[in-house]
């Protein structure tokens, strides 16, 4: 891992993860995560190929599942 461009040690790594909060290691952990899920589903990472349109089509498709799941949570709220 680096930070501002040095390596740091493992045992380094894992103080300063011990320093963050819980939420953070969660979302660190949902990255990590995700990024294994894409790599199964499209054989690469974000580092490949991926063309500037492709990427802002893929994250407005992903905006529109956002917005679905918070209009269901919002209605599941209201008893609709």
């Amino acid at each position: 891992m680096a930070i501002e461009g040095n390596w740091i040690t493992a045992e380094e790594e894992r103080t300063i993860r011990n320093m963050q909060s819980n939420i953070l290691q969660e979302v660190i952990k949902d990255l990590e995560r995700q990024e294994s899920k894409g790599l199964k589903k499209y054989g690469t990472t974000l580092d490949s190929q991926f063309t500037e349109s492709q990427m802002i089509q893929h994250a407005y498709e992903e905006a529109l599942d956002t917005v679905m799941y918070l209009k269901k949570l919002i209605n599941i709220r209201h008893g609709k």
